[in-house]
Order: structure tokens, then C-alpha cells, then sequence
């Protein structure tokens, strides 16, 4: 009694315990049927000589191709930058409005940099069209702050250079 009540089993199967009637309670319990059925199962195929002759092999004669339906090329595959954007336990990229000075100072945070944050400081500049100095590297953070609330363009940055 007192094992199934420990278990958190229902006072239906609350019978004299044993290995068999836990383990079963246990598993209607916590595996539903749906994870049952996601269970990968193997199956062996045989397949006799003649049949092998049959099958013709092809080779893919097409490269790979990206999303946009283009084959990859030097310009389209991702370059290696002296940065990294971690992004949050959410999957979403760390970029954030802030409000200073009362709401009057529109700024936009990046948090989780990695490397070297001038380098991301200067792409950064140059992608939003602003001065470098309207960006700005917090050292003991390693945070950016961008004058003006600009998250969307910093998300679109950041997931053009496969962040």
C-alpha cells in the first residue's frame, strides 16, 4: 500500500505491491499511448538477388539548394565573423527596448555578445547607417546600446549573419 501511495498511484491499483503491477501502473501513467506510438520501431527488409537487379541507384545529379531555391555559393554561405549573439532560453534573439531619462532617451540593448564587441559595434554602425559613436560597448557587461529604439532592423542584422 504504502508503495503505490509513495508512487502517486491511483487508490484503483492500490493492491499488495509487486514489481510487475508498479512497473505496469507506472507506465500507463507516464507514457501515453501517442509517445508509444512515436516510438521508432525497426523492421528488416530482404531482398533477393533478383530484386536487387531491379532496383536501379541513382545519384543525385543536382546540387544541394537553399531555401531560396538557389544552389549554394561563396557569397551565399555564412562568413565567419570574430562575434557571437547567443540567443536566449526563449530562442529569440537578446535585443531590447530601454527607456532612460524619464522615456526621453529612446535606446535598444543587445545582450549576449561573445568575442570581439568592436568589431559587432563597427557592422553594426555601418548596417543602421549611424555613426559609430551612436553605438556603444558597456566593458563590464559586454552589452551593445544603440541610440533610438531600433530592435527590428538589429533582429534582421543579426539573422542575415546567422544568428
Amino acid at each position: 500500500m504504502f508503495r503505490s501511495t509513495f508512487l502517486g498511484l491511483s487508490r484503483a491499483i492500490a493492491q499488495p505491491a509487486t514489481p510487475l503491477t508498479v512497473r505496469a501502473a507506472f507506465q500507463s501513467r507516464f507514457y501515453s499511448a501517442a509517445a508509444a506510438a512515436s516510438q521508432p520501431t525497426t523492421t528488416a527488409t530482404i531482398t533477393t538477388p533478383s530484386q536487387q537487379q531491379q532496383q536501379p541507384t541513382t545519384q543525385p545529379t543536382t546540387p544541394i539548394q537553399t531555401q531560396t531555391g538557389a544552389a549554394p555559393t561563396e557569397s551565399t554561405k555564412p562568413v565567419a565573423k570574430p562575434y557571437l549573439v547567443g540567443r536566449a532560453w526563449t530562442q529569440r534573439l537578446p535585443v531590447y527596448h530601454l527607456a532612460k531619462r524619464g522615456g526621453n532617451k529612446k535606446l535598444t540593448q543587445i545582450k549576449k555578445v561573445q568575442g570581439d564587441g568592436q568589431a559587432l559595434r563597427k557592422d553594426l554602425a555601418q548596417f543602421l547607417g549611424l555613426e559609430v559613436k551612436e553605438v556603444r560597448v558597456k566593458v563590464p557587461t559586454g552589452h551593445l546600446e544603440v541610440d533610438g529604439h531600433r530592435r527590428e532592423e538589429i533582429v534582421k542584422f543579426l539573422d542575415g549573419l546567422g544568428f
